[in-house]
């Protein structure tokens, strides 16, 4: 069995837990005071989504098992993968205790990093839309009681349903996005020997490798969901340990082509970008139009929002926050973009509003994972002109 070399332990791609964000921010100008936060998040850590991506993987291995295939290693793997199968059985696609942590300590630092927001005479209601899916739904129930348990005279306005999750992300049966994601895999699929070198891990894990090919139609998916849940294990806290069975080269190459993947879908891409502008400004119009909402006069202190990585991903990318305003080819975009700092669990976009009772201008602060960022195109930030932050939006 092969050992990680450190510093790859925590790469994770989309699957990477929420790291501590805690970071310094810069002081407001003189006068100015926050009294709206807009938020848009992701789900905290979670179990797999379904069984179908474990069964990718087990049935294999079960079926080489069945044939006599497996080496001692393939047996073990074998064994850890059912394991891991058992683990998850029942849970799929469900937060974890995790994910739940993540998004009460994120509230709690915006609380106290924004409190007058939250404590102001005329804000006293906070709205928050979620996904359908349950591990949304707690994501917010998590993140909303955090913040009531600092300030119990807030109203909590929440909503969930289907109805908001096609404000927050691109239903999957959707024809354009089907198409992108087509795209994609049609142009990246082809380079994933470039990536992964599957030779020493058959070598492994097979007694006859050549026989072994025959047991998948498509070994792409299998080392792709493999390494997926390899990456769900620090999600879960599970004791089931899969990153051993790859070296740290393999991990490395299944890690860069999963970010590959994403960045075709979701990053300024010349395969697919023009194609996704379209699906994702409809979560660019909600956060604008809540935010005129609450600059003009209401008695909202924050809009908070919980859905999945592909919306927030491809919002980032339209807007052209600092990171997401890269273009590439989808096959190098690993070089340039890498999903384990951009999209880790519970990532977070939010947009805090100051107001001076000196000045006439409202400035808006950009916070991206809790950490002050830039929208390059409009200069270095963090503070922004809501004036032309809006503008901006318009031209998108």
């Amino acid at each position: 069995m092969q050992t990680f070399l450190i510093g790859l332990v925590l790469q994770l791609s989309l699957f990477t837990p929420y790291p501590d964000r805690d970071a310094p921010q810069t002081r407001a100008p003189f006068g100015y005071k926050p009294f709206y936060v807009s938020h848009f998040g992701r789900h905290g850590c979670r179990y797999m989504s379904s069984r179908e991506q474990v069964a990718t993987v087990l049935d294999v291995l079960e079926e080489a098992r069945r044939q006599g295939l497996l080496t001692e290693e393939g047996v073990s793997l074998c064994r850890d993968f059912e394991a891991f199968d058992t683990a998850e059985d029942g849970m799929y696609g469900q937060l974890s205790d995790r994910g739940g942590e993540e998004h009460r300590g994120i509230s709690q630092r915006m609380y106290r990093r924004f409190r007058p927001a939250f404590s102001g005479r005329h804000r006293k209601t906070v709205r928050g839309i979620s996904s359908m899916y349950p591990r949304c739904v707690l994501s917010m129930t998590h993140f909303c009681l955090a913040l009531k348990s600092h300030s119990p005279r807030l109203e909590m306005d929440l909503h969930a349903g289907v109805k908001y999750y096609k404000r927050l992300n691109t239903p999957d049966t959707t024809r354009a996005l089907v198409a992108i994601r087509a795209r994609g895999e049609a142009y990246l699929n082809p380079l994933f020997p470039s990536f992964f070198d599957d030779t020493a891990f058959f070598g492994r894990v097979f007694k006859d490798p050549v026989a072994a090919r025959g047991l998948s139609k498509d070994w792409t998916a299998f080392f792709m969901r493999f390494y997926d849940c390899i990456c769900n294990v620090e999600c879960v806290g599970m004791e089931v340990d899969l990153r051993r069975y790859l070296s740290a080269e393999e991990f490395q190459g299944l890690m860069r082509f999963r970010n590959c993947i994403i960045f075709a879908e979701d990053g300024r891409n010349p395969l697919n970008w023009e194609a996704r502008k379209p699906l994702v400004r409809i979560f660019l119009e909600e956060m604008v139009s809540k935010a005129d909402e609450a600059v003009a006069g209401n008695d909202i202190a924050a809009d908070l929002r919980f859905g999945h990585d592909s919306g927030l991903s491809g919002l980032m990318s339209l807007i052209g926050v600092a990171g997401y305003d890269v273009e590439a080819d989808p096959a190098e975009a690993w070089k340039v973009w890498d999903a384990a700092e951009m999209m880790p669990m519970a990532s977070n976009l939010q947009w805090v509003f100051y107001r001076s009772r000196f000045r006439k201008d409202i400035l808006v602060k950009i916070l991206f994972n809790e950490q002050e960022t830039s929208i390059p195109a409009l200069g270095p930030g963090p503070y922004y002109k809501w004036t032309d932050l809006r503008n901006y939006f318009d031209s998108l």
